[in-house]
């Protein structure tokens, strides 16, 4: 069984040695690198479809760093990430 290494996407200065990091040690074991970006819920948004709007760019954003970064690690070490994409749940109290 191919072991899996799993790398957050933020908006963090470390991403970028994160990716590195983890494709490197993923070439080097032969395992599987998984990116994973988690969608924010909205906060305090006054109407629901404003709380919709605001995670449906949240997800676009995600989407669009993780296929950049999936892209550069294809590129540079030759491996496919799988990406994921999860949705953070609220809680009504």
């Amino acid at each position: 069984m191919r072991k899996d290494y799993l790398v957050i996407i933020d908006e963090t200065d470390e991403l970028k040695n994160a990716i590195y990091f983890a494709a490197k040690r993923s070439v080097a074991n032969n395992a599987n690198l998984i990116m994973l970006y988690v969608v924010r819920p909205a906060v305090n948004a006054e109407w629901a479809s404003v709380g919709n709007l605001i995670e449906q760019e949240e997800t676009s954003e995600g989407k669009k760093i993780s296929r950049l970064w999936s892209a550069v690690v294809e590129e540079k070490f030759k491996i496919k990430p799988q990406i994921l994409l999860r949705w953070v749940i609220r809680l009504m109290k």
